[in-house]
């Protein structure tokens, strides 16, 4: 899933499921954020006490380091169950594969919601969405990843560099809440988005609404998620990502979605008020990723750019990136228990 699901929507699911307006945009800014956290920085590198933090992204996947395998299956494709995927034409299965809603993603955010942390509540969320977008794939090197139809094909040079991780050979189709497309290695081929992201709003909101609602009529409850869905659904309906976006801001606007608009997302909000950096041209500040990607890679290998100090040093650890940061780091912690519970924890993988 994408900005539009991970931010938008997802705030929109958490002021329905019972949290106020600011909590709501801490869990939808922490949720999307997952994305964006693509950079590792070293903060006060000339000081005794140096702070490293973690990524929960790599855009990187031209040539992935095998280090960074624990992003993929812990913020990104959750391992499920075997033998509930959609059934292949070819028979086969995995025992990374992701499915919607499984038993690994279940117990990963039941973890950060009996935190009560907004942080671990968003990252976790994005995690757990992300098993309906990414089903059928894995997030290792497998060529079970690969589709391999005709129009297709420039992909499967992919194979030859070692490649095939996640859904990179079906594009951004899995993310796209808009999109129906066609899984080729599946019996039934015909992917429609909206069907299977109505599945993962219902859920959340189900999750959610417990932290708020455990003593609820389930029928009171069983009703508020369908009207979730359907308004959505709605909001959903303009071709336009743009017009879409304004939907959600309206639907914010609304007493049942908090009566507060929404904030449009900014990647730099968080970061800006914790961390300095000494020379800002480098930084870019646009929507293009990559760009963003490439232009910190450069500051990094230039020592005279790469540095990167707080803002206030003594309350650093009130910062909202650096409690995002500290919840990547627990989440990561509490996923690899969780999954090495299961029998994930006996397969021959790479630096997991």
């Amino acid at each position: 899933m994408d900005i539009e699901f991970h931010y938008y929507i997802m705030y929109l699911i958490a002021t329905r499921a019972g949290f106020d307006p600011k909590s709501a945009y801490t869990i939808a800014y922490a949720s999307q954020f997952v994305d964006d956290n693509v950079i590792s920085y070293k903060l006060d590198a000339n000081h005794q006490e140096q702070y490293k933090n973690y990524i929960s992204q790599t855009i990187n996947i031209l040539k992935p380091e095998q280090k960074l395998f624990r992003i993929y299956p812990l913020f990104h494709f959750i391992p499920g169950e075997i033998f509930e995927g959609c059934p292949r034409k070819d028979g086969k299965l995995h025992y990374l594969n992701t499915t919607p809603d499984s038993k690994n993603a279940r117990n990963i955010l039941k973890a950060a919601t009996k935190t009560r942390n907004l942080y671990r509540i968003g990252i976790a969320s994005h995690a757990y969405a992300d098993t309906w977008a990414h089903q059928n794939f894995t997030g290792y090197y497998d060529e079970f990843n690969v589709l391999k139809e005709p129009l297709q094909r420039p992909w499967e040079l992919l194979r030859y560099f070692g490649i095939p991780i996640g859904h990179v050979s079906a594009l951004h189709n899995p993310d796209r809440i808009n999109r129906v497309w066609d899984d080729c290695r599946l019996v039934k081929t015909k992917r429609d988005n909206k069907i299977i992201f109505a599945e993962a709003i219902g859920n959340l909101f189900e999750f959610l609404s417990e932290m708020h609602h455990s003593h609820d009529d389930p029928k009171h409850l069983e009703t508020e998620k369908q009207q979730l869905i359907n308004d959505i659904q709605t909001a959903t309906q303009s071709p336009s990502k743009d017009e879409r976006v304004k939907n959600y801001i309206i639907l914010s606007q609304k007493e049942i979605y908090g009566k507060h608009t929404m904030k449009s997302y900014d990647s730099f909000e968080w970061m800006n008020e914790a961390v300095s950096e000494n020379l800002k041209g480098l930084r870019f500040k646009g929507k293009n990723i990559v760009l963003k990607f490439l232009l910190t890679y450069i500051s990094s290998k230039i020592s005279l750019f790469n540095q990167h100090t707080w803002n206030n040093v003594e309350k650093y650890k009130d910062t909202r990136w650096y409690q995002f940061q500290e919840a990547v780091k627990d989440h990561q912690k509490e996923s690899t228990m969780i999954l090495n519970e299961t029998n994930i924890s006996q397969l021959q993988l790479n630096k997991w």
